[in-house]
């Protein structure tokens, strides 16, 4: 019989067998989804010392757990004794998580401001690319790009007008299948403020041919 408490896959893991007998030998073999190897082909030791391999983590594309099947086998000599099935539970380590990586640039097409080398608000717009990966044969499920405000989905695209100014900074999350993110900053993207002319007040008189005010 063999106990095994939780695992971490590419973590070492102690594993304990119960025999009857010193003199029996035991062979120690797992399965994970479509996975299987041997842990130790012959052994008398009671207490085994395992890494679970981490490329087992493409069993689990979906989910951060998963249940390990642990045989372990007896013989006496060349006989077999008998065999034993032990279910743990085996969990993808936290540091297997998707990548991304951010640029932007500032568009200022078609406006005074495409010469003038800045971004500027209510005039400019950001433009964005993202690469994003998933790892241990997870998928990206979701990327989302934010920016003064706004949200963008998708690994590349271009903001509306930006509304505010400020240094800001843009930022990419990527989502993969198995729920776990990781979040890219780009580089600090300075918005000058400007806001448009505005007639704040008026008024109308009669006046003289040289402008001063003249109601006769």
């Amino acid at each position: 019989m063999l106990r095994a408490a939780e695992l971490t896959l590419g973590q070492a893991c102690v594993l304990t067998i119960r025999a009857e007998e010193k003199r029996y030998t035991h062979r120690v073999t797992y399965a994970l989804g479509g996975a299987s190897g041997t842990v130790v082909q012959e052994t008398a030791q009671r207490e085994l010392t395992w890494t679970p391999p981490l490329e087992l983590a493409r069993q689990l594309p979906q989910s951060v757990a998963g249940t390990m099947r642990l045989t372990v086998t007896t013989y006496d000599g060349g006989a077999t004794m008998g065999s034993s099935v032990t279910e743990c539970r085996v969990y993808v380590p936290d540091t297997v998580r998707p990548t991304a990586a951010l640029t932007t640039e500032v568009v200022n097409d078609g406006t005074a401001a495409e010469s003038w080398g800045l971004c500027v608000q209510g005039v400019s717009r950001i433009r964005y690319a993202a690469t994003a990966a998933a790892q241990g044969g997870a998928s990206v499920r979701s990327v989302q790009f934010r920016f003064a405000g706004q949200e963008l989905t998708g690994t590349a695209g271009t903001t509306a007008v930006i509304g505010i100014s400020g240094t800001l900074r843009p930022t990419v999350t990527v989502t993969d299948s198995r729920g776990r993110s990781a979040t890219a900053t780009g580089e600090a993207v300075t918005v000058a403020a400007y806001y448009p002319p505005a007639i704040t007040a008026s008024m109308a008189a009669r006046c003289a041919a040289d402008g001063t005010e003249k109601d006769d």
